[in-house]
């Protein structure tokens, strides 16, 4: 890793809901690679919020 980069960091949402905190992660810089929920109403929520984020 050259010494001027930035980390490449990733995360996971559990109980993603409408992606409050993948918005957080999405400010700080943070890739959002999967959401889950099991509440159709947050996934479609969350899918609008974040259409490139893959949720289950």
């Amino acid at each position: 890793m050259n010494i001027n980069s930035k980390p490449n960091y990733r995360a996971v949402d559990f109980f993603c809901g409408g992606g409050g905190f993948s918005e957080g992660f999405r400010q700080a810089g943070i890739d959002v690679i999967a959401a889950f929920d099991l509440w159709k109403i947050a996934v479609d929520t969350h899918n609008g919020n974040h259409p490139d984020c893959n949720v289950t």
